[in-house]
């Protein structure tokens, strides 16, 4: 996709859409993957800018646009964009699907595959194994008292005994799915079943 660096919000790809054409500037490294393997087979050209000029992509929007000015960037038009976004298209929704039953399936199957005894990084890396072709933005896991000490359980080296709690966000497509599984090795405290139930 445009991201390298999963932790940033910034792409390595700007798309140049104007009455005429879209054109996908991106960097000198990325050019030829972004071209066969993300654009293929749609109308969208690709320009190659070097790497290492800093405001290279900009610069190169400016100059097929003709102007010195800034072009109007996605955040300019969000207002009016993001009702359009917030309806999936049958495609879309196609793809959710799809990507629901890949998640569903790697946690529910990693979660079978655990035993007591194996850590909370074992099981991460079970699932994210089990995930070919989807990113994993967000995995967490808690094993025991820590699903209940933190709302957000990075994996660690705890080892699972009576629970586990899996929580995954796949993304493929630019599509999100998250999901939250439970499994119990032991029956849950009366406190715990009456809480269950009560959800």
């Amino acid at each position: 996709t445009g991201h390298i660096l999963q932790s940033s919000e910034t792409a390595i790809v700007a798309m140049l859409v104007t009455r005429d054409d879209v054109v996908a500037i991106t960097q000198n490294m990325e050019a030829a993957r972004l071209a066969d393997e993300e654009l293929d087979g749609l109308d969208v050209d690709v320009a190659s800018v070097p790497w290492w000029e800093p405001r290279a992509i900009e610069v190169e929007a400016l100059r097929r646009l003709g102007t010195s000015r800034s072009a109007v960037r996605d955040a300019d038009l969000e207002p009016d964009l993001v009702v359009i976004r917030s309806v999936l298209s049958d495609l879309d929704r196609e793809r959710m699907a799809i990507l629901g039953q890949i998640a569903r399936v790697a946690v529910e199957g990693a979660l079978a595959a655990a035993r007591p005894g194996l850590n909370e990084d074992e099981l991460v890396a079970d699932l994210v194994g089990r995930l070919p072709g989807a990113r994993v933005p967000v995995v967490l896991a808690a094993a025991d008292g820590r699903i209940e000490r933190y709302r957000h359980p990075l994996p660690g080296a705890t080892p699972i005994r009576r629970r586990v709690m899996l929580v995954l966000v796949a993304e493929r497509w630019g599509l999100h799915v998250a999901l939250t599984r439970i499994r119990e090795f032991e029956p849950p405290d009366a406190d715990l079943t009456g809480r269950i139930e009560a959800v």
